[in-house]
């Protein structure tokens, strides 16, 4: 598990901790809030339940190490299940692909844990072009890879979506997503002031 940054990215690093094989996380200075971003490779559907959870609860253990109040959690990665194209509540958008499976159903109940969104779910795309993993078969299509984020902030996700001109050499097309996160400023903070004011 690796990040890579640009250069001009690079002077935001606060840290970066390689949890596992599976999970490491970074954290950036931002504007006006921080960003925890964690990379995960999760097991596949086929893995032994016990190490599944294990893995689950390492993200977890992660989000609680390293998480400030304020933060902006994104969570992203080949997490090997399918989460399907039926919405969700407000965890999974429409624009999902295939049926949900028992690693898509693990995924989901994640989300609602920890108040996640899957971004790339919630953005219209041609069908054909949400995949995000081709089979080795060259025919079989699944979209196993996520970006979630921190429901408090996803009005400030602008775009996310599958990447399928992007050569790099990989049976996993890249998912690619633009923020910018804008605060609502405190009414009642405001009126209290006020308020102290006319004393």
């Amino acid at each position: 598990m690796a990040f890579i940054i640009s250069e001009s990215a690079n002077a935001a690093v606060q840290s970066c901790h390689p949890v596992s094989d599976r999970i490491i996380c970074l954290r950036l200075k931002a504007n006006p809030v921080d960003m925890l971003i964690i990379q995960v490779y999760a097991p596949t559907n086929d893995s032994p339940e016990s190490e599944i959870e294990a893995f689950y609860e390492q993200v977890s253990n992660t989000m609680k190490l390293y998480k400030k109040n304020t933060d902006c959690i994104i969570i992203m990665g080949d997490f090997n299940g399918k989460v399907g194209e039926i919405k969700e509540e407000d965890i999974v958008g429409p624009y999902g692909l295939g049926q949900r499976n028992e690693n898509g159903q693990n995924i989901l109940d994640y989300c609602r844990r920890h108040n996640l969104m899957i971004a790339n779910t919630w953005f219209q795309t041609r069908q054909n072009a949400r995949h995000t993993w081709l089979a080795p078969d060259g025919k079989t299509k699944n979209q196993i890879d996520y970006i979630m984020v921190d429901k408090r902030y996803r009005n400030g996700v602008i775009n996310c979506k599958t990447r399928l001109d992007a050569d790099c050499g990989s049976d996993h097309n890249p998912v690619i997503a633009r923020l910018r996160i804008k605060l609502q400023k405190n009414k009642n903070k405001k009126r209290r002031k006020s308020k102290a004011m006319e004393y």
